[in-house]
């Protein structure tokens, strides 16, 4: 199913403000389930905006104004496909704690932990 998406956000801004600074988590990212068509934000400064990856994988921007005027507005526009997986989505990738489960005491946890090669 291809979904259009267009939000628009207004954000008042005291007249008295020096600067702005907007931490912009409204990026989606492609998977298992979606793909994503195209993506674009629209909002004073994010020509300028530093871009990076958040700890939980997120698509982050960091959107700095230098003496904002009346209301900050943010418009995001895009396509996005979903595809329909009936609840199964497969193995994560990378693995990670899951995969380290059911094998046995202390398993993926160093010898320290009471695992295998552990000594007291």
């Amino acid at each position: 199913m291809k979904i259009t998406i267009r939000h628009q956000l207004s954000l008042p801004v005291d007249s008295g403000s020096a600067r702005a600074v907007q931490h912009l988590l409204l990026t989606p990212l492609n998977g298992s389930t979606q793909n994503v068509a195209n993506w674009t934000i629209d909002m004073p400064g994010i020509e300028a905006a530093a871009r990076f990856t958040d700890a939980f994988g997120n698509r982050a921007h960091l959107v700095s104004q230098a003496k904002p005027e009346a209301d900050l507005v943010v418009t995001v526009t895009g396509t996005v496909e979903t595809f329909d997986r009936n609840g199964v989505l497969g193995r994560p990738a990378g693995g990670g704690a899951c995969d380290r489960l059911g094998r046995g005491p202390g398993a993926g946890l160093g010898p320290r932990a009471g695992g295998a090669g552990h000594r007291r």
